[in-house]
């Protein structure tokens, strides 16, 4: 999830206080491809080859561009796992700190999945930002991002987890939960992207 300016998010209160309350308490520094911690939100495991050679790229390239310090800081309210938001100070990544422990392996993927929208300039773009379209485009290429810097294990983590999902309203952005867990696997090259999702449904 994203969003370009926390004055029009409803989320966005709970992402306030957390930067109002933010004492450098609850930030990672990303440095090349690994991140120092400085906070609550613990590490992923270490990337595959691929996967680290794509966020080391990315990470090149954002740095180019003056994005490579991203803070990622608690928001207890926020209700989502996590959120990129564009602010004054550039782009921040709040995350629920219960709801990120919730999701278990997939923890990677949600970080990544974020970072995937600061990477790839959807905070930046205004068509991805208020048309249905752009919405719908931005969520289904950071699914992509993260399924190809993450390990299988934490691709099959959020597939499941999304499988596991009640329907809900943000499904017109990001697909029916079967469709972006089939998404998700394709992206990954993992088997049950062809349409088939291998029993986990």
């Amino acid at each position: 999830m994203f969003s370009r300016a926390l004055a029009r998010s409803r989320t966005s209160r709970c992402a306030r206080r957390a930067l109002a309350n933010e004492d450098g308490g609850a930030r990672l520094l990303v440095t090349g491809v690994r991140a120092t911690p400085r906070g609550e939100m613990p590490l992923p495991t270490p990337l595959p080859l691929l996967g680290k050679f794509l966020l080391a790229t990315a990470l090149a390239f954002a740095s180019s561009r003056g994005a490579a310090s991203v803070p990622e800081i608690a928001a207890p309210g926020l209700p989502d796992t996590a959120m990129a938001e564009m602010t004054a100070g550039g782009p921040v990544i709040f995350f629920n700190p219960a709801l990120y422990r919730a999701a278990g392996d997939a923890r990677e993927f949600v970080r990544a999945h974020e970072y995937g929208h600061v990477l790839l300039g959807h905070l930046d773009d205004l068509s991805m930002l208020e048309t249905s379209a752009g919405r719908e485009r931005a969520e289904a290429e950071a699914d992509c991002f993260a399924a190809r810097a993450v390990g299988r294990a934490s691709v099959l983590a959020m597939a499941r987890l999304v499988l596991g999902l009640p329907p809900e309203p943000r499904d017109r952005i990001y697909g029916t939960k079967p469709e972006r867990a089939r998404r998700i696997l394709a992206c990954a090259g993992v088997a049950g992207g062809d349409g088939d999702l291998g029993g986990l449904e």
